[in-house]
């Protein structure tokens, strides 16, 4: 969607809500879920006039998640506003503690030697162990770094070689 966007404004086009709410649902035919984050604002122009910009109704409604983000932080007023909250990743709620890891049998504890796209490698002698971010059981793949702590079990794929299943990041 934002390359489409990118598009019609370099090439100076107007994007209509019209437009907008047209490729929402040609979005959603697709299965795919969209989130709207709609703002109310008023303003004004350099000779003074008053100009109020509103988010289309009919845009709105089209949306799978239509979030009204003006009456949210209009009235949070330092209260917790799940729906805000839950738009962000909250990685310290997702590390696993210590103590817990040790309860769990066949774990091992190591950390994250190499990244590459989509894979990496954690430090487990003899051989280094490859993972796909696919096994990344807690947190999100980009927020991953060399020399994290992880915890893991290893399994053998069906070449036989070791590979880490269930990767947890932990503190």
């Amino acid at each position: 969607m934002q390359l489409l966007l990118k598009e019609q404004v370099e090439n100076s086009q107007v994007i209509s809500e019209q437009w907008l709410t047209e490729l929402v649902k040609k979005i959603q035919a697709l299965g795919i879920r969209v989130m709207v984050l709609g703002w109310e604002f008023e303003y004004f122009s350099d000779n003074g006039q008053t100009y109020i910009t509103k988010t289309s109704l009919e845009l709105l409604d089209a949306a799978t998640y239509p979030v009204p983000m003006h009456d949210i932080m209009d009235k949070r007023l330092n209260r917790p506003a799940p729906v805000v909250d839950s738009i962000f990743l909250n990685l310290e709620a997702q590390k696993v503690p210590k103590k817990d890891l040790k309860a769990q049998a066949g774990l091992q504890r190591s950390e994250i030697l190499s990244l590459k796209t989509g894979y990496g490698f954690i430090k487990s002698p003899p051989n280094n162990v490859f993972f796909h971010f696919s096994e990344l059981m807690n947190g999100d793949s980009r927020n991953l770094h060399i020399g994290d702590k992880v915890s893991f079990r290893i399994e053998k794929n069906e070449q036989g070689n070791e590979i880490a299943k269930e990767v947890n990041l932990i503190d």
